[in-house]
């Protein structure tokens, strides 16, 4: 009669812990299925695939220059297979695990509500323009810093040349 307690026993902690991984499997589809729909209402892989179209064109660029002794029509012929194999679809299968970490299945439903939304919407299609032109006035910025310095070292090294201490140099501008 033991036996038979103990087997049932068993038996039902299995069926609950069963039953508790299959109710977890189907949260956690439910999770990556939102996910996958927040960075769809988002456009992510059109984002994506601008961004490697961009950063292609670039590299095949740089690569141009360095080696002109091969053809246009092979550089030509590379880029269109390089932006074939560079799939959006493959990075966004990596990020998903990487926004289901940082949030709930009830954050990441909140997000695809509000990017469902016309603000959401707005934000979505004007936030990579945003983040273009600010890039763009950082580098603005940052060249003008670089003057500014290249300047100033240049003064210090004539300073230097006249006799003139550094630190006077620097003062004086």
């Amino acid at each position: 009669m033991r036996k038979i307690l103990s087997f049932s026993f068993i038996f039902a902690i299995l069926l609950a812990a069963s039953a508790s991984a299959q109710t977890s499997h189907a949260e956690e589809e439910q999770k990556h299925a939102a996910t996958r729909q927040l960075m769809q209402v988002v456009g992510t892989a059109g984002l994506l695939q601008q961004i490697l179209d961009q950063t292609i064109d670039q590299q095949v660029a740089t690569m141009r220059r360095l080696r002109p002794d091969i053809s246009d029509s092979f550089w030509d012929h590379f880029s269109i297979e390089f932006k074939h194999d560079a799939n959006p679809q493959e990075l966004i299968d990596l990020m998903v695990p990487i926004y289901e970490k940082h949030f709930s299945q009830d954050e990441i439903q909140q997000l695809v509500s509000f990017y469902s939304t016309p603000l959401g919407k707005k934000i979505s299609t004007t936030l990579p323009e945003i983040q273009g032109e600010s890039l763009e006035a950082g580098k603005q910025w940052g060249a003008k810093i670089a003057k500014r310095l290249e300047e100033r070292m240049n003064q210090e090294m004539e300073d230097e040349k006249s006799g003139k201490k550094p630190s006077e140099g620097l003062q004086q501008n």
